[in-house]
């Protein structure tokens, strides 16, 4: 290679960033993680305020939404970042209140061994079903969880002296400090204390290794596996992960409503909390929580007014619609409000303002 070559080489090498451009993209996380927190703030203000202004049955539904955020978001893990579909979700929330009510009722367990006993029943099912389930996938792997979900409740009508049959099982009050508990307040506190960390720790998944291996994953099985992920570990590592969400809700919704019975975690609850992931958006964690609210809140208000068929149709049309017009769910409908598009242009780098960069970089395709 001659002089002249490594000269034209080294003219084509793409020029290291100047100080002006990473001060600029510094100063945009800044801003972005700013704005995060204002309305981390905001949204943990409205939760400590709400109780205070809602009657006992609107604070009965609003720890209920709590309850299903957790649900919702562990089925985001499953759907929206592994592309792993089951049907199965509210049968693990189902799991988890049985859990929590043999707990309480049979064995008299105190708060934390109580829901020790539900995190352990919770993995252990998820394992039971993801270790054969995970050896297929697509539509098979859905219709194995839908077959579990019906074999649990079977077994649920069929052992009556233990979960109380069609009737369902009354659960005991919440044994916390040697004092039993079944305050409103208190139950909606403990139910946004565990929507709040759930969230938080969910929230940090696309950065960790795993995260990324989930979304490979469901990008394509095949290139996932081609640069070392290893695609069954970290499809039943999120089948785990949706499990021990759903057995938390479970656990919550059991003293919030204070009994279970199987008529709550049927096909219907599934697909339900499946459409709440779709409708808030399968991307994004706020996403779960506007879904949840939707899963949690609109059946009551229909049935309110007589309607209760009404949600059903409701929900299939939205699943419909939203699938084939806004895919990215509320949270994609939200970001093209122009308050919205004003506020990500605030957050973009500056570059025209750095000195030296006059010419904005062109955006990559």
């Amino acid at each position: 290679m001659t002089t002249t070559d490594m000269s034209q080489e080294q003219d084509h090498r793409p020029a290291a960033p100047s100080s002006a451009v990473l001060e600029q993209l510094a100063a945009s996380r800044r801003r972005q993680r700013r704005l995060t927190l204002i309305g981390a703030g905001v949204a943990l203000v409205l939760l400590a305020v709400l109780p205070f202004v809602l009657t006992s049955y609107w604070l009965f539904l609003a720890s209920s939404w709590l309850a299903y955020t957790i649900a919702v978001m562990g089925a985001r893990v499953l759907f929206g970042v592994s592309g792993v579909l089951s049907l199965a979700q509210a049968t693990f929330v189902g799991i988890g209140g049985y859990a929590a009510a043999l707990g309480s009722t049979e064995l008299g367990l105190t708060a934390i061994y109580e829901l020790a006993l539900v995190l352990v029943v919770a993995v252990a099912a998820s394992l039971l079903v993801g270790l054969p389930a995970l050896r297929v996938g697509g539509l098979r792997l859905a219709l194995l969880t839908l077959a579990f979900g019906e074999l649990f409740q079977w077994w649920v009508l069929q052992q009556r002296d233990l979960t109380g049959g069609p009737q369902g099982k009354p659960v005991a009050s919440l044994w916390l400090a040697g004092v039993p508990t079944t305050d409103p307040l208190f139950l909606y506190g403990m139910c946004a204390l565990a929507a709040v960390l759930v969230t938080v720790v969910l929230g940090r998944l696309p950065r960790l290794q795993l995260g990324r291996n989930m979304a490979a994953v469901k990008e394509s099985e095949f290139a996932a596996r081609s640069v070392g992920v290893n695609v069954t570990r970290t499809k039943l590592t999120a089948f785990v992960v949706a499990g021990v969400c759903a057995g938390i809700a479970g656990f919550l919704l059991a003293h919030v409503e204070q009994s279970v019975s199987p008529q709550s975690y049927d096909l219907f609850d599934s697909v339900y909390i499946l459409v709440g992931v779709i409708l808030g958006g399968s991307g994004s964690t706020l996403g779960a929580w506007l879904g949840a609210a939707y899963v949690s809140l609109a059946p009551p208000v229909f049935a309110s007014f007589g309607q209760d068929r009404l949600f059903v149709l409701l929900s299939g049309a939205i699943l419909v619609v939203l699938v084939y017009l806004l895919p990215g769910g509320l949270v994609e409908a939200g970001e093209r409000l122009p308050v919205v598009r004003s506020l990500r242009r605030w957050l973009r780098p500056r570059w025209t303002d750095a000195p030296g960069l006059p010419v904005r970089p062109a955006a990559t395709r």
